[in-house]
């Protein structure tokens, strides 16, 4: 089983383009122009980039209102996450459980003890400043990864507890890893940052990339906020050119995409709760509950003895993939997560699910 979505390269008797994608979560309204232009430069292929990124890193700089020295690049957030973990060689991590399984993954093949901090699906799985407390003194980690949103619950914590969270961090003195990978895809959006606590020997990284805000997943471009000294140590351990010639223009897309952005966040406000409700509504027995987002996602679970894997494979069938989320540690086999997309899009997955679910079938692993 795959741990991640978007994996539509060797489906039986479908090709990529047939597929009609949930398990991926990015931007419906595509590749935006200012990158579309850059792709059409086939001379960017044919020189190596900027082994400093300067201008890249002006430009991510620029946006996120830190200066260049502040920001390191790499081949999308997940190159970052084990660069970071190699520099400041944390002996234990926390991670969030359920979230985002390359935090684990990473630091196992490190070497790294992995202690998980568990999200309550009776609360939502929200953030709880008590339990993250009691986590802090019980598991004693060197550093903690925690993801806003939170990847695949979909839910996301305001800036006051997010602060919170960082001062008890910093008080036991553990780093910690703030993923804001989807937070311009999300209900607050950058309102809910902590790049402004990014300040001289804060113990703190904040992860981005313009993977999921821009529907680029296949360019590979992430990116980390933290206190100069660190960003240069992870700067000099990355290998060089790990970001590639296209990439590597693409730091004044935030200032070329106003308007792209907007419409984003248009979308955002309206889509998700658009799909949830639906989903919601549905009805049946067999869908146990479906979690309200806020981002571009939403998690579901059916009720034993139907499985996400059984459903997976029957809308394969009618070449809709969605996430099983039976391999998230702290999820069981009914759990399941589908992007929000376009709005046609989004009422054909409503249909086939409620299509499937109203025939009554219970479908085992």
């Amino acid at each position: 089983m795959s741990v991640h979505g978007g994996d539509i390269w060797h489906l039986d008797g479908w090709t990529p383009d047939q597929i009609l994608d949930f398990s991926s979560n990015i931007n419906p309204l595509g590749v935006p122009p200012s990158v579309q232009a850059l792709l059409a430069r086939p001379e960017l292929a044919m020189r190596y980039p900027d082994v400093e990124y300067r201008d890249l890193r002006a430009g991510l700089a620029a946006w996120v209102g830190l200066s260049p020295d502040h920001v390191a690049v790499g081949n999308g957030a997940s190159e970052l996450i084990r660069e970071l973990l190699i520099v400041l060689q944390p002996r234990r991590v926390m991670v969030p459980s359920p979230g985002f399984a390359e935090y684990a993954r990473a630091a196992r093949s490190l070497g790294i003890e992995v202690v998980l901090h568990r999200l309550d699906p009776a609360a939502g799985f929200r953030l709880d400043p008590e339990v993250f407390a009691a986590d802090l003194r019980a598991l004693k980690p060197d550093l903690v990864f925690l993801c806003n949103p939170n990847n695949p619950t979909a839910a996301q914590a305001d800036l006051a507890t997010m602060k919170g969270l960082f001062d008890q961090c910093e008080a036991v003195g553990a780093w910690l890893v703030v993923d804001e990978t989807f937070i311009e895809l999300s209900r607050l959006g950058t309102a809910a940052s902590l790049v402004p606590l990014v300040k001289p020997a804060a113990p703190l990284i904040v992860l981005r990339a313009l993977t999921k805000v821009f529907a680029l997943p296949g360019l590979r471009l992430g990116y980390l906020a933290c206190e100069p000294p660190t960003a240069e140590r992870i700067r000099a351990s990355l290998v060089p050119w790990s970001v590639n010639g296209f990439a590597a223009q693409a730091g004044g897309v935030f200032e070329a995409e106003k308007d792209y952005l907007e419409r984003t966040a248009l979308w955002i406000s309206e889509e998700p709760d658009w799909l949830y409700g639906h989903l919601a509504g549905i009805g049946t027995p067999d869908l146990d509950r479906v979690w309200k987002p806020d981002t571009n996602f939403i998690l579901c679970r059916l009720r034993p003895p139907s499985t996400a894997a059984g459903l997976k494979e029957a809308l394969l069938t009618r070449g809709i993939l969605i996430r099983d989320c039976g391999n998230f540690p702290g999820l069981d086999p009914g759990y399941f997560r589908v992007a929000v997309r376009d709005r046609r899009s989004n009422e054909r997955l409503v249909q086939e699910i409620r299509t499937l679910l109203i025939c009554g079938h219970s479908w085992g692993t």
